[in-house]
């Protein structure tokens, strides 16, 4: 077994410093070099500039969730949204100021919500209300640096839930980062391919935790409407600089295939493997399917599959003799109302391997799930 998952360790560490360097060495040698492609002043009318803008933007997401398994205190287990059980709450709302110019761009964007309450616990308080603050420059054509807090470049779904195609997130999503802080380098050299090498803090922390940095990668090449594929890489040690040193790789799998105009199916997969005190490697790994369907402009339809296992409980400690591996079900209706305002309904089923579900005046048990309906507001 452990020599197994020495090989595991050898192909993901090699996997993930090949790509980091590849993707390092390809943007610095696209920068040297297009000093003689991009050598058209920013005054000279020959070249396009495109106008300076200043956009202001929001998004407020109300809901109400019945848990199967009645929590203790109103507060669900092991998925961030919903977050409670029998109340009225708002899950993330958000105003954002952002600006865009031809070389440079910013966004500030406040926040509040359960989706902060429980994502941001761990951050020191002035910073849990900010969603996003980064401030990029265009080096060169289709060259992007940028620098601050801003959404994670892991994963097919994000924070908003209006943008995902299930109400609440995966559990791969809710499970890897949101957010992250440091510096990312973008290249697009065309409308099929982008390719980001980034320098973290950390995983989904914006206070450093050590004098470690983390770094990432993002490969995401689109040849058509119809397919999308992206690969996602971590790698990094989040422990204090006082704790034996925990490495941590990543990676992240995406594809969005569209099947034909009004179906679409994504396929996300994750597998990690920790470093361990003891010198052993953990490894952790989920799946999840979705489906969509469209019947009209205003009414789509969306299925999950989902599996995620964590049997050491690097990521989802449960205290139990399996820790978390879970199996996942759900389907989701939603309407728009109008252009801007969303109501959607989603049931969702975990059944799990050993009884972690708390309940509030009962042992706990192995399943669980939810009803939610939401009401999003965007502008």
């Amino acid at each position: 077994m452990f020599s197994f998952l020495t090989t595991i360790r050898g192909s993901l560490l090699s996997s993930v410093v090949c790509a980091f360097a590849l993707c390092a060495f390809t943007l610095c040698a696209f920068a040297l070099c297009s000093k003689s492609l991009y050598a058209a002043p920013m005054n000279d009318s020959s070249s396009t500039v495109a106008a300076s803008a200043l956009t202001v933007s929001g998004f407020v997401d109300a809901y109400y969730a019945l848990a199967f398994a009645t929590p203790p205190a109103k507060t669900r287990a092991f998925t961030t949204q919903p977050l409670y059980h029998n109340e009225f709450s708002i899950n993330f709302a958000f105003l954002s100021l952002a600006y865009s110019s031809d070389r440079v761009r910013g966004r500030f964007a406040a926040q509040v919500g359960s989706y902060v309450e429980s994502n941001y616990a761990a951050e020191p308080q002035f910073w849990r209300n900010i969603f996003e603050a980064n401030v990029g420059y265009r080096a060169v054509e289709n060259l992007w640096l940028d620098a601050g807090i801003f959404a994670s470049h892991i994963g097919f779904e994000s924070a908003v839930s209006k943008d995902n195609w299930t109400y609440s997130r995966s559990i791969v999503a809710d499970y890897s980062p949101y957010y992250e802080t440091g510096v990312k380098l973008t290249w697009t050299p065309s409308s099929e391919w982008l390719l980001s090498a980034l320098v973290l803090n950390g995983w989904q922390i914006i206070r450093e935790t050590n004098s470690d940095k983390s770094f990432g990668t993002q490969v995401q090449w689109k040849p058509s409407s119809n397919l999308l594929l992206n690969w996602s890489t971590y790698i990094g040690n989040d422990r204090p600089d006082t704790a034996a040193r925990e490495m941590r790789y990543f990676n992240n799998f995406y594809a969005q295939i569209g099947l034909s105009e009004k179906f679409s199916l994504a396929l996300l997969g994750d597998v990690g493997v920790q470093q361990r005190p003891n010198n052993t490697l953990s490894v952790w790994f989920g799946g999840t399917v979705l489906v969509r369907y469209s019947l009209s402009d205003r009414i789509t339809l969306a299925a999950r599959g989902e599996y995620y296992s964590d049997p050491q409980g690097i990521i989802i400690p449960t205290g139990t003799s399996n820790n978390f591996q879970t199996l996942g079900i759900s389907a989701n209706v939603d309407v728009a109302l109008t252009a801007n305002l969303l109501w959607r309904i989603e049931g969702r089923w975990f059944s799990s391997r050993d009884a972690i579900y708390p309940t509030e005046n009962a042992a706990p048990r192995p399943t669980d799930g939810f009803v939610v309906t939401s009401l999003a507001f965007s502008f």
